[in-house]
């Protein structure tokens, strides 16, 4: 008769070992009889031969044909079934009764799960919680535990550990996985937390505050380490090791404190290179190679990152245009890049590398990104103490000291770093009057806006010949000046430009009557009307001013046959150093 099922069962299943491994050397063996293959035999030592343990001869495997002592596991294992009626087998305890209490717990785990589809208990929770890992993985496999539960026994460095692989896996860059993981690991350390359950918002908040304290993090390096946890605790619920998103509210504090970045001007770009050419080595970089560095960076927009990643292959040409080429995974977008450079600055890298090979980097020598931004200070220091010094007197020196030229942190609160050379590289095509869209594509960026607000941002000394294109707006005593009717000198160049009221009072040129189409020859609204704009003489005879609504743009500025198409045509800017309107 089968023995009835009482909800467990425990037991230790054998080991097998090679004899001579598992006996001492003096131990006697039961000879093995071929004719009663399955009589027991034993293998037995020390004194009236009482210490003995089971033997049999192994039928196949390598130890095929060998004597094999049966030995008994340390660790018991219990039997029972799960919500399927399925007898299952789960290692617990090497001590009887801990195996025992386990067992009944699992017992009682699995019938409340029959009961209400999960567990529910809370004191049963708590309980599983407290059992081995493996326990729990074996749980998880039987539907009785969530993913979760068997998670959160983990220590979070091997969650960590887990998440840096899944990043990798995913096609993500070294050094991107390397910087969360280290933001993640420093935040975890400054909380002290050991276990996912540990994460809560006000520690997470108040181990980035710390952070701030002793490391002075801005508020956009404080978002970043923010960004990073979040990202590591959605991975996480992704991946059911967690239940829910522990850190929901956690939202990255509001930038108020960002520096931006400035352009260096043309003659601030000479002078930095021409530091760095003459200057010693840096940070393990000798001038030459910093200088044309520079050059690069100037020349192609190149972020620092692909400037690293540029191999004497990347060198190319596109018909008559000397190109630089990177594949996509050492873009910043993703997206491979083909940057037109200007021919000298090809020329000049073609002797850099000389005779490289093809998968030589043209600037191996670059140092890492900090000690880059280092770099790049020294050599403006050493620039703007070459200028102090041309000083001629000591008067200029002083007023030169004053200024902010090739200073790394400038009046207005901007600061110039090594990616301000990207800045100048749109800035140089501003001052060239190249189209905003041409700008854009040169920059590769994917919105308009962001090359046109954040990226060159003109200064005054280059918005100062800007203003030279803006009409003169002279009163009637100055323009009296401008005829010669003073000793004052007249301009010549200076366009003969009077204000309305002068002509009107002049007796001057009749103003053309233009509709608001454009078209000449309608009469004006003074015509029209006469008594609504006021009449044309006053009580004592005289002839009275003109209503400036009836001058037209050509009797107030000389100007013959002009006339006003649109109000875009009115309101477009006029491009630096032209009378064209600009796209910018």
């Amino acid at each position: 008769m089968r023995r009835k099922w009482t909800g467990f069962r425990l037991f230790k299943p054998a080991r097998y070992e090679p004899v001579v491994d598992a006996v001492p050397a003096d131990a006697v063996i039961d000879p093995f009889d071929p004719t009663a293959p399955e009589r027991r035999r034993f293998a037995r030592w020390g004194s009236d031969d009482k210490q003995r343990i089971p033997v049999i001869r192994a039928k196949k495997g390598k130890h095929a044909g060998a004597d094999l002592a049966v030995l008994p596991t340390a660790t018991w294992y219990a039997e029972l079934k799960d919500g399927r009626e399925k007898i299952r087998r789960v290692p617990l305890f090497t001590d009887r009764r801990a195996s025992a209490t386990a067992a009944e717990l699992l017992v009682a785990a699995v019938a409340d799960v029959q009961v209400s589809g999960r567990l529910t208990d809370a004191d049963l929770i708590k309980r599983v919680a407290m059992l081995p890992e493996r326990v729990r993985v074996k749980l998880v496999t039987w539907g009785i535990l969530e993913p979760e539960r068997v998670a959160g026994g983990r220590t979070i460095a091997a969650h960590l550990a887990d998440w840096h692989a899944a990043l990798l896996n995913r096609g993500t860059s070294r050094l991107q996985c390397d910087l969360v993981r280290g933001r993640v690991e420093r935040l975890l350390a400054s909380c002290r937390a050991q276990r996912l359950a540990d994460l809560t918002v006000d520690r997470v908040l108040q181990a980035v505050a710390d952070l701030r304290g002793e490391k002075g993090l801005s508020d956009r390096t404080s978002g970043f380490y923010i960004a990073s946890i979040l990202q590591f605790v959605r991975w996480c619920v992704r991946d059911r090791r967690l239940g829910e998103n522990v850190l929901i509210g956690l939202d990255r504090p509001q930038v108020t404190d960002e520096r931006e970045r400035d352009t260096l001007a043309p003659d601030e770009q000479n002078r930095l290179i021409a530091a760095a050419q003459h200057g010693p080595v840096r940070r393990g970089m000798e001038g030459r190679d910093r200088a044309m560095l520079y050059r690069a960076g100037l020349g192609s927009g190149f972020r620092l990152g692909e400037l690293r990643a540029l191999m004497v292959a990347s060198l190319g040409a596109d018909g008559d245009t000397a190109t630089l080429s990177l594949p996509a995974a050492a873009t910043k977008n993703g997206v491979a890049a083909v940057q037109p450079i200007p021919d000298d600055l090809a020329a000049a890298l073609r002797e850099h590398v000389g005779l490289k090979l093809p998968q030589s980097r043209v600037f191996p020598t670059i140092p890492p990104t900090w000690n880059v931004s280092r770099m790049f200070k020294a050599d403006l220091l050493a620039a703007r103490d070459t200028w102090l010094a041309e000083a001629p007197t000591d008067a200029a020196r002083a007023e030169r000291e004053q200024s902010d030229f090739l200073s790394d942190r400038r009046h207005n609160g901007k600061i110039l770093c090594f990616h301000s050379l990207r800045h100048s590289y749109v800035g140089n095509l501003k001052r060239g009057n190249v189209g905003l869209m041409s700008a854009m594509v040169l920059a590769r960026h994917s919105d308009p806006r962001l090359t046109a607000r954040r990226y060159g941002v003109l200064g005054l000394r280059d918005l100062a010949g800007a203003i030279k294109c803006l009409p003169s707006f002279a009163t009637p005593a100055e323009a009296g000046l401008r005829e010669g009717t003073t000793d004052t000198p007249v301009n010549a160049a200076d366009p003969p430009v009077v204000l309305a009221s002068s002509l009107a009072q002049s007796g001057g040129r009749r103003p053309t009557p233009v509709d608001s189409g454009g078209r000449s020859g309608v009469p004006s609204a003074a015509q029209k009307t006469p008594a609504r704009l006021g009449k044309t003489a006053n009580s004592s005879g005289k002839q009275a001013c003109a209503p400036v609504a009836q001058l037209d743009r050509a009797s107030v500025f000389g100007t013959e046959g002009y006339r006003f198409k649109s109000c875009r045509a009115r309101s477009a800017p006029l491009a630096l150093g032209t009378g064209r309107p600009s796209s910018w």
